[in-house]
């Protein structure tokens, strides 16, 4: 029985679900539901429709064949144009011999339940049978290591087409992921590994993707305080998106290795990557059948764990290409503060987004610049899909720059709650409902009608599913809310979330991030280290909307207020950066709290004695010289702001663990058996008395024996 939820669970994808609803009527709805997304009986390739199977099989596989295929002409190079070079130490480290330790971890860092490529193993079974394939695992990477060649076949893979919309007509309309061979999958992981660590050093910051470091929302601070910027100047700028086409399917693998050449890569990495290029085989799979075999000559496969880290290098020239405009006076940005930084393009992988005057010459220069990116690298702007934005200046400027660019001017899902358990539906919304709304919580503090709406969605859900009819909520959503050590499920309090995700931006701020979203806030508002705090001490801000609502959040709970700012330490260096009186330096609380001396009149007898008392406790302090002040976030072991430690802070009760409860998650049944108890411990469970007592039965009836 249980063999079959499982496999029940597998073909449903539902990765959120780790264990414990034995309900598969569920897993089975899904199953037939991704069935019927998936499944492919009519499509349209190149302007023909196709209806039978084997029509549909050819005319894909000849479609990706040409699309994986390289146009074979000469490509023009970037000679003049400077880029960042990897250490000789880091040159060294990529070619290094692997390690079985290394190579453990990357296939632990892999989800045990991921569909398997055309060897048919997961990583559940790698993982489960280490210490039996291990050996025969680093002689597969060693071989590569020393001849830089892969066996036929190691590097297999299906390609399944993924629709990208509702119904979806054209090939065009599907999008290609791989799945790859576990061999390979492991090779391509400790090799992404290890390229990840060097990114950093030469990607610039203004690619925000796949780096270690950085964030979207890094980018959206940075965009959204530059148009601030432009707003309040009243001067005019302009923001053109950036669509490619199919940009992972045209990368020229010869600009690629151009690229990591000009990055001061060894040419024995550079050899290993056209080796994991080259060797690799396609065969698409079309309702679970699959198609011949074919190669590539050009793209990266999406599924490749090398693939988004390749592109991010294929991606730097375009950044070169717009740093050298900027240099040579072609291409004017957006100047943030008093002008010494400027922002002209923001990038996420492949998505792009040009910011500048609004001038005709900053149009043209932005055809320049991307065609001749399109040259040297294969990718080329979808410029009908691409849009122009416009911010303070007239619609007719802006609807003539569209026109020269040949562009346009510029929900919750729902789950089969029906079939889901109470103890699924639990798990449901502490892993999924409750994280769909993380990106706008981490830029935005939500307005309290959000959160309610929000609330209510989660609420419904929980006792009732997505269907119709009335939904009986038997625990106020407060006690939902509580830990489960507490008496409550453990849900997430979305008010107290916002608080602890926007509190990462200060936790940031004053540990030192120096990103180029924290430049800019740097030359707009000032401040640097501990010195930030003074804002969030303050309770306000004087600049974007969204700089105010940071400003606020120390202060912004009654009932937590300056749960932020007293959670801050620092641990003393050579204290250059410290306000003697007013930061945290020595003890629990700032001097100024802990000594409240008036200082503006001469001190009493009382006040010598107590000032001795403050020189007595400060006098053991030392300095250490050379050695940077730090801050500290003490609700972590490790003093770094984490979302987790502050969410604990803020929900943190006086109340001591209930063990009946405790007792109740910690016990090894299902899901929903836990949940029932817990319903039942409370008194919260359907009975005629508690029906009765809502009105749903009447008083005869809740008594009738």
């Amino acid at each position: 029985m249980q063999m079959k939820e499982e496999m029940a669970q597998q073909k449903a994808r539902k990765t959120w679900l780790k264990s414990g609803d034995a309900n598969t009527s569920f897993f089975h709805n899904c199953i037939r539901g991704r069935w019927r997304r998936n499944e492919i009986n009519v499509i349209s390739v190149e302007g023909k429709e196709l209806r039978q199977v084997e029509d549909i099989k050819q005319g894909v596989m000849k479609y990706f064949a040409n699309l994986f295929s390289d146009e074979g002409w000469q490509r023009p190079t970037l000679e003049g144009l400077s880029f960042k070079s990897i250490s000789e130490e880091d040159r060294s480290m990529l070619i290094e011999p692997f390690t079985e330790e290394e190579v453990k971890a990357a296939v632990w860092n892999c989800d045990s339940t991921k569909a398997p490529g055309p060897d048919g193993f997961t990583f559940g079974f790698i993982k489960n049978e280490w210490e039996v394939i291990k050996a025969d695992i680093m002689v597969f990477l060693k071989d590569f290591h020393t001849n830089g060649r892969m066996v036929r076949g190691s590097n297999a893979s299906f390609l399944v087409l993924i629709p990208k919309k509702e119904n979806p007509q054209g090939i065009e309309e599907y999008r290609p992921i791989s799945l790859i061979g576990c061999m390979y999958k492991i090779l391509a992981k400790v090799l992404a590994n290890r390229l990840s660590r060097v990114l950093n050093t030469i990607i610039g910051e203004n690619q925000s993707a796949f780096i270690e470091g950085r964030q979207l929302v890094d980018s959206v601070v940075v965009a959204n305080e530059a148009i601030d910027e432009v707003r309040k100047r009243k001067s005019q700028c302009f923001l053109f998106k950036i669509d490619f086409e199919k940009a992972y399917d045209k990368v020229s693998w010869s600009f690629l290795d151009y690229m990591m050449e000009k990055m001061g890569f060894d040419k024995v990495w550079r050899e290993w990557m056209a080796e994991c290029l080259r060797s690799n085989t396609l065969s698409v799979l079309v309702n679970g059948s699959a198609t011949k075999e074919f190669s590539m000559s050009r793209g990266l496969r999406q599924g490749d764990p090398l693939s988004p880290f390749l592109f991010l290098m294929v991606a730097e020239a375009l950044n070169g290409l717009t740093s050298t405009a900027i240099e040579k006076g072609y291409f004017c940005g957006v100047k943030i503060g008093d002008g010494e930084l400027e922002i002209s393009h923001l990038q996420f992988a492949d998505d792009t987004i040009f910011m500048g005057e609004a001038t005709e010459d900053n149009i043209w220069m932005i055809k320049c610049i991307m065609r001749a990116f399109e040259l040297v690298s294969g990718l080329k702007v979808n410029y009908r899909k691409s849009s122009l934005i416009g911010v303070n200046t007239d619609e007719e400027w802006t609807r003539k720059m569209s026109w020269l660019l040949n562009c346009k001017t510029a929900s919750l899902p729902f789950w089969k709650g029906k079939f889901l358990s109470l103890g699924g539906r639990i798990t449901l919304i502490n892993s999924v409902l409750s994280s769909l709304p993380v990106f706008l919580m981490s830029l935005h503090l939500l307005p309290k009608r959000v959160i309610r709406e929000l609330n209510k969605i989660r609420r419904n859900f929980l006792w009732g599913g997505v269907g119709e009819g009335r939904k009986i909520a038997w625990v106020a959503w407060e006690r939902v809310c509580c830990e489960k050590k507490e008496g409550g499920l453990g849900v997430k309090n979305l008010r107290w979330f916002n608080m602890a995700l926007l509190g990462k931006w200060w936790g940031r701020l004053i540990g030192g991030d120096k990103g180029l979203w924290s430049r800019v806030l740097l030359e707009k508002y000032g401040g640097e280290g501990g010195n930030w705090l003074s804002w969030m001490k303050e309770g306000r801000g004087i600049g974007s909307p969204w700089w105010n609502d940071i400003c606020k959040l120390n202060t912004k709970s009654s009932n937590k207020a300056g749960w932020l700012l007293s959670n801050f330490n620092l641990k003393l260096g050579d204290g250059k950066s410290v306000r003697f009186w007013l930061d945290v330096w020595v003890g629990e609380d700032s001097l100024a709290n802990c000594w409240r001396f008036q200082w503006r009149r001469s001190t009493r007898a009382w006040e010598e004695e107590k000032i001795q008392q403050l020189i007595g406790t400060i006098n053991h302090i030392k300095l250490v010289q050379n050695v940077k002040d730090t801050w500290r976030w003490r609700p972590d072991n490790e003093g770094n702001y984490t979302t987790r430690s502050a969410y604990k802070q803020l929900a943190k009760k006086e109340e001591s663990t209930l063990m009946e409860y405790k007792n109740i998650w910690s016990a090894q049944v299902p899901s929903k058996v836990a949940a029932f108890s817990w319903q039942m411990l409370l008194d919260k469970i359907p009975t005629k008395a508690n029906l009765a007592k809502r009105g749903i039965l009447d008083d005869n009836q809740g008594s009738r024996e």
